[in-house]
């Protein structure tokens, strides 16, 4: 029997399932035998059996390992077909077309030995390293699942096969629901003998390698004693058994290493952290199995490659998995070794046999090209860098940086892929990925990198949180600060939760300190299992990743932080970006940091990977080669073409063109997409095109929610295949649920198209208001690119709103560069507006840029600047008689005032912008501004307008927790400087009850510090020793740099214990971190508590410049505290013995302190030693 169906020719079925029918069958130009796996679709579930099939097409057609089944082709049956049993051979049916494996399954061919056992072990492991270091887990592992090749088959040896519900580790839930939309239950899937626990609670979020590795080790249960462990008949017994029982004692059907039982119930144990965590992991402690037993080697035979080929041999165990382990110690990891490979050295210099069978591999599927994986050649220089910069890692545990520059097209993305896969199969590094874009959306940068590798993207706050306490707990932190300033750090890329969608904590921002100090902490607890690889892609568009980077490498664990960042930067796109330019500049100076610079492909890797695209005729390889010029986008962009038009045909030497296809190679990359995409759109309905339009007003990257959505306000239905189009062509890669363009260009082309259809605006304002549909105006990014795209859509009203918000969010996030940026383009925006709109020169919407301009100036220290805007605000208000914008520009004007240490005029200012809030019943902004004047009175010491400030912020709005908290902690510091200490305790504990019920805990820690002040003012030094050492515990843990502020006072006590010189020793240790962390009022402090010191020491030199810089820093910031005058006083009476000249300087300042705080009798007796002096 022969069915034709195009391409191949189906001979007999030789398995059915579920969802379809295996068939042997041949391809019918050079006969070579193939699988060909047809798919049923049932009428009701199409949809389901569809997405089913295109996970394993995805997922197949990028993994390329000698022990996974390779996929020749795919298409769709055609019509007529005869009729067959059970009726899956019906026109439009899609197949796969596969390696044929004449041994069938490992049912039929279970091993009889233990070094058979072992040998298939280390060929799947292999395998599954592959697949796991692609982002694919397999989910159905079984020995029906295990394909074995023959002597005259293709590729001799064990083949993994059926990936039907193979599952990507970083993307949407298996059963494709898109992953803002699911939350972390499925339906089960799989084969329930062999199902994992968190398979049968479908909790797929905990899913990873050691999913598919509890398979194999219940697969390897069975193959030894020749039963399965659990036989339960009913799904829901089997997984109780699966779940909670123990395996039975092992009963082997033939002669193994007793270890052997122990390295099945590590892979088998119930909780997925007690198992191996990588394929790699497992195949090493494998390896240490019976290693002293006679007659088992340690090689396995052809056609296996281990790991252990690319590793050096260790002469020592590994940390062993031995029967009597039962609490399943971690392994030790694998010594890092070479990252060459035989398949990499095969692929790079193919011999005559090798290129007949890669003829006869890939030179029937033409339509999967557009979703194979490139080939890794060449570049051998760039790669042992890289590694050796993670050998480094390994070595000397610390954290390094390789930034990879390139033009475009030069690879730079898959050199980076590259190591983050290798590293991820040798269990060399844990891989993590930030991304980054022109437009950042929420799926970019460092927040969407570690809610991804948490698996917490998508979920409810609620959830998320609890996720988030687990996934912490693993890793050894116990810590709820660290849980919850997570959560706030990811809410974003989590859904809203309700109740809990008013609270002030959900909406406050962390700011960037505090966010890399977590960051840094979490990376380096990762570390600690295994080093880190975190590739920051597009690094030309993250800046807030670029300053995160200085920070981790800054501020690194010496000895504990075992993390390599890789930066791959486009520097083409860079030229635009001057601060991104400096900052990258700055880090590449650091002495842990080296560039790499690509050039060209050099011409043998380069003739390498274009014969390994689609093994062209020589000939025809030597056209492309002197054409590309090394760059491999344009060799791989004029295969794409040529496939897309049907342009090839397959020879004995390979594909050559046909012959009415003339060998015409364009000049220009651009030629060859730009001639496939007109022929494309001419042969497409209009839907098609505008789809296409909508992709490319979305930018580079395209998530599958939000193009949905902008192709429903445009009126059309999404087009999913115009995108798959895009992808065969490589015109755009596929990530998960986004679809990213390759070429700028195409975007550009897409634009022009619709500009002459008269479509671009509305496809930008269809943009935004999917936009607005879809996410919170605050989301990150979401302001700017709303903006964009409403700037586009000729909306500058709404647009120049849009703008303003966004740089905002960038001054609050402590982004100023950026947000003066933003607001550069929001006055040339306004300056553009139509002639009605520019006759209101200061209209409202202009004085809230210049408002907002003088804030991030003034924040940025650029005071000067500053101050003019914000006077030119308020003039121009006040002109047009604008009250809410006169109060805004009188806030701009007093925060120069109050950083310029003119406290009465930042006094008078907040007094008005007070007035108007009072009588426009803006009650949160009075609130929060008379708690800002209350800080501002008790730095300058007017305890008396603190006192009433704090009072009436109290008074002012009771019901919320924050706001009352605030106020009371600002009372008992005004009752602190008055030395009041009882009634200061009084309000810091009632001040902490609120804090704690608004889960505010950095405000909450910095009253236990308070707390301990008053105690070592009292002098009882144990009781002020305990608070501080609890409060710097928790700020620390906050990573809140008032930790160091608290560490500082803390060495008032070893001053007042006459431990000077010990603790001048420390405050040295410290005060460079202030100088780049703390306010500048917090210096000032530092230095005062070094005159202790310096007094003891004898040291005046020291003193006087100490002393002089604290008296700058006063003076301009004009802070008054009672530490500073107790200080001073301290340090006086040391140095006056022998430098009184030197001492009346302190005396004066302590007088000073003293006098302004009311506590005119501690200022008197040193009045009379100046007088003495």
């Amino acid at each position: 029997m022969s069915i034709d169906i195009g391409r191949f020719a189906l001979h007999t079925a030789i398995r059915s399932g579920s969802m379809g029918e295996v068939w042997a069958g041949v391809h019918t130009l050079d006969q070579t035998p193939v699988a060909i796996k047809v798919i049923h679709l049932p009428e009701g579930d199409r949809d389901l059996y569809q997405a089913s099939f295109r996970r394993e097409l995805q997922s197949i057609a990028r993994l390329n390992h000698p022990n996974i089944i390779a996929v020749f082709d795919y298409g769709v049956l055609p019509g007529p077909l005869p009729p067959t049993p059970h009726g899956v051979l019906r026109p439009g049916n899609p197949y796969l077309a596969m390696e044929f494996a004449s041994g069938g399954s490992l049912v039929r061919n279970l091993p009889q030995t233990w070094g058979e056992l072992r040998h298939a072990l280390l060929a799947i492991l292999d395998a599954l390293a592959h697949a796991h270091a692609r982002g694919v887990l397999h989910r159905d592992l079984k020995p029906g699942n295990i394909l074995v090749c023959g002597e005259r088959d293709l590729r001799p040896g064990l083949k993994l096969a059926d990936f039907g519900i193979a599952q990507s580790m970083t993307g949407p839930s298996p059963s494709g629901e898109d992953i803002m939309t699911s939350l972390t239950r499925e339906m089960p899937t799989g084969t329930p003998s062999y199902m994992a626990p968190e398979q049968f609670q479908g909790a797929w979020r905990d899913y990873g390698p050691w999913t598919d590795l509890y398979s194999l080790g219940i697969m390897t249960w069975q193959i030894v004693c020749r039963a399965l462990p659990f036989t339960e008949r009913s799904f829901h017994e089997l997984g109780l058994s699966h779940m909670q029982r123990e395996l039975p004692a092992l009963r082997p059907g033939f002669e193994v290493p007793h270890e052997l039982e122990g390295w099945i119930r590590r892979m088998t144990a119930k909780s997925p952290e007690a198992r191996f965590q990588r394929a790699v992991d497992a195949a090493w402690a494998l390896e240490e199995v019976g290693m002293r037993r006679a007659g088992v080697g340690t090689t396995a035979p052809a056609p296996m490659r281990s790991y252990l080929e690319t590793l050096p041999q260790v002469s020592r165990p590994l940390g062993g998995v031995l029967a009597e382990d039962r609490d399943l110690p971690p392994i030790t990891l694998p010594p890092m070794g070479s990252w060459r490979v035989e398949a990499e050295a095969f692929a790079e210099q193919p011999d005559a046999s090798s290129k007949r069978l890669l003829r006869r591999l890939g030179g029937i599927g033409q339509e999967l090209f557009g979703l194979r994986e490139i080939p890794m050649v060449g570049r051998h220089r760039e790669r042992e860098a890289l590694w050796e910069a993670l050998r480094q890692v390994h070595q000397r545990p610390h954290a390094r940086a390789c930034v990879i520059r390139a033009q475009p097209g030069q690879g730079a993305s898959r050199l980076a892929r590259w190591l983050g896969e290798r590293a991820h199969e040798v269990g060399a590094a844990t891989p993590m990925q930030a991304r980054h874009a022109a437009y950042d959306t929420i799926q970019h940068g460092l927040a969407r990198m570690l809610s991804d590798h948490l698996r917490c993207t998508g979920l409810p706050q609620r959830k998320m949180l609890k996720r988030l306490e687990q996934q912490l707990r693993a890793h050894g932190i116990e810590d709820p600060f660290a849980w919850t300033r997570l959560q706030m750090m990811l809410r974003h890329q989590g859904k809203p939760d309700p109740e809990l969608s008013n609270t002030r904590s959900t909406t406050r921002s962390l700011q960037p300190d505090v966010r890399y100090g977590l960051l840094n902490r979490l990376v380096t607890q990762f570390s600690h299992r295994r080093p880190v690889l975190i590739w920051l892609d597009d690094a030309q568009w993250g800046l807030d990743s670029l300053h995160f980077a200085q920070h981790l490498l800054k501020h690194q664990r010496p000895g504990e932080t075992r993390v390599l960042l890789v930066l791959t930067v486009n520097d083409a796109a860079l030229e635009d970006q001057a601060v991104t330019r400096r900052v990258l500049t700055g880090l590449e100076a650091r002495p842990e940091v080296s560039t790499l610079t690509l050039a060209p492909i050099e011409p043998e890797p380069f003739r390498a990977l274009v014969h390994s695209l689609l093994c062209l005729s020589e000939p025809l390889a030597q056209e492309v080669i002197a054409r590309a010029h090394g760059n491999p986008q344009y060799a791989i962009q004029l295969v794409a073409d040529w496939i897309g038009r049907g342009a090839l045909k397959l020879t004995e030497e390979g594909f050559t063109l046909l012959s009415q296809a003339p060998v015409v190679l364009p000049d220009d990359i651009s030629a060859i997409w730009t001639g496939f995409l007109e022929r494309y759109l001419n042969d497409s309905e209009e839907g098609v095109q505008i789809a296409l339009e909508v992709a490319a007003a979305l930018r580079v990257e395209v998530p599958g929610d939000e193009f949905a959505e902008a192709c429903r306000q445009m009126d059309i239905q999404p087009r999913w295949q115009a995108l798959d189009v895009m992808v065969a062509h490589r015109l755009m890669e596929r990530r998960d649920d986004t679809w990213v363009f390759t070429r700028a260009q195409v975007i550009e082309y897409f634009e022009g198209e619709s500009r002459r259809a008269g479509r671009w605006a509305q496809v930008h304002l269809a943009c935004a208001e999917m936009l607005a549909a879809l996410h919170s105006p605050h989301h990150p990014g979401i302001a700017e690119r709303r903006a964009r795209h409403l700037m586009e859509a000729s909306d500058y009203t709404g647009a120049s709103d849009a703008l303003l918000l966004a740089a905002q969010e960038e001054t609050e996030a402590g982004g100023y560069e950026r947000a003066i940026e933003l607001l550069d383009t929001r006055l040339a925006l306004l300056d553009s507006l139509s002639t009605p709109e520019r006759s209101l020169t200061h209209g409202p919407r202009r004085l809230r840029g210049w408002t907002a301009r003088a804030v991030a100036l003034g924040y940025n220290g650029e005071t000067d600047a500053a101050e003019m805007w914000a006077e030119r605000a308020l003039t121009a208000a006040q002109e047009a008689g604008l009250t809410e914008e006169i109060a805004e520009a009188q806030l701009a004007q007093a925060l120069v005032c109050e950083l310029r240490g003119e406290v009465e005029r930042a006094w008078d200012l907040k007094t008005a912008a007070l007035d108007h809030f009072i009588t426009t019943r803006q009650a949160r902004r009075a609130a929060e501004l008379l708690l800002r004047m209350g800080e501002l009175m008790l730095r300058s010491g007017q305890l008396q307008k603190a006192l009433a400030a704090f009072n009436r912020a109290h008074d002012h709005l009771t019901t919320d927790a924050l706001i009352r908290g605030e106020a009371l902690a600002g009372l008992g510091h005004v009752y602190r400087q008055r030395l009041d200490g009882r009634q200061a305790r009084k309000l810091y504990q009632k001040a902490r009850a609120c804090f704690q019920r608004a889960e505010e805990w950095r405000e909450d820690a910095n009253c236990v510090a308070a707390l301990g002040h008053i105690f070592r003012i009292e002098g009882d030094f144990e009781a002020a020793a305990a608070f501080y050492s609890e409060a710097i515990q928790s700020l620390q843990r906050l990573h809140a740099p008032e930790a160091l502020m608290v560490e500082l006072t803390l060495n008032l006590l070893l001053f007042q214990s006459n431990r000077h010189i010990e603790a001048r020793t420390r405050v040295q240790k410290l005060l460079p971190h202030l100088n780049q962390t703390i306010h500048r009022s917090a210096r000032a402090v530092a230095y005062v508590l070094m005159l202790p010191g310096d007094a003891a020491a004898r040291d005046p030199g020291a003193w006087s410049d100490h002393l002089g810089e604290a008296e700058r820093l006063l003076e301009v910031t004009r802070t008054i505290d009672i530490d500073i005058a107790q200080t001073a006083r301290l340090a006086g009476g040391l140095m006056h013995p022998s430098h009184p000249e030197y001492a009346r300087r302190a005396y004066a300042l302590a007088i000073h302190h003293f006098e302004i705080l009311g506590h005119t009798r501690s200022a008197e007796p040193l009045r009379r030693r100046l007088d003495d002096a």
